[in-house]
């Protein structure tokens, strides 16, 4: 299947935001399958593994998130309409995220690469959700910054709820631009951080944490957007 519009032709047809994903993986992994699994009422895998996945997330920012529209991504899982429970998910690869930014109406983009990550209790089924739903992951954020991240999402409350911790290493802060430059209008010149520690408690709404923020010889330049 070929694709007949471009990703900015695609948002142009749309009411309310969307996003717009390509994905292609080299092999998703299910030990010890057998095909009357899927005419289950309920879906388990112990254990699954996806290698070298590449995924492009697209968003036009401009237009207008869809009423009562739940973000969060427990929201959209719970919502997923066959039950499924995956105890363990391992997966490798890469993750872009590309948006034209409602500020400067430019385009944007952030990649994380090499990525190794884990899984933990991903379903969608009410008595599971007792227990939480964990990714821990390690990147390279522009394919050069070391960045380890853990997130906790509690699934049995409302609004859903998650924590967020995490380092960020080695940060030469001019590969932040192709981000910053759309986002924000503002581009990094100079500048370098040896370590970037964050935590957080969110839902959809609120965000409270901390930031340590190790910087050096840091210059920044407000971009002429008129």
């Amino acid at each position: 299947l070929r694709r007949n519009l471009s990703t900015e032709a695609f948002a142009q047809q749309l009411d309310y935001r969307t996003d717009y994903w390509q994905v292609k993986a080299e092999a998703l992994i299910v030990p010890h399958f057998h095909p009357g699994q899927l005419f289950q009422q309920q879906l388990h895998f112990p254990k699954l593994s996806l290698r070298q996945l590449i995924a492009h997330d697209f968003n036009d920012e401009r237009i207008p998130l869809r009423p009562q529209y739940k973000p969060m991504l427990p929201d959209q899982i719970i919502d997923t309409p066959i039950p499924f429970l995956i105890d363990t998910l391992d997966m490798t690869g890469a993750i872009t995220y590309s948006a034209i930014a409602p500020l400067t109406g430019d385009s944007s983009w952030i990649s994380f690469n090499a990525i190794q990550g884990r899984i933990f209790h991903l379903t969608n089924i009410p008595a599971h959700f007792s227990k939480e739903l964990r990714l821990m992951a390690t990147a390279r954020l522009y394919d050069q910054a070391p960045l380890e991240v853990d997130m906790q999402f509690q699934l049995n409350r409302s609004p859903s709820t998650f924590e967020l911790s995490g380092t960020l290493q080695d940060l030469d802060m001019p590969i932040l631009n192709p981000i910053l430059r759309g986002q924000t209008a503002l581009s990094v010149s100079k500048g370098y951080s040896s370590r970037l520690l964050f935590n957080m408690a969110a839902n959809d709404s609120l965000a409270v944490g901390e930031l340590l923020f190790r910087y050096k010889n840091l210059r920044i330049q407000l971009l002429d957007k008129e």
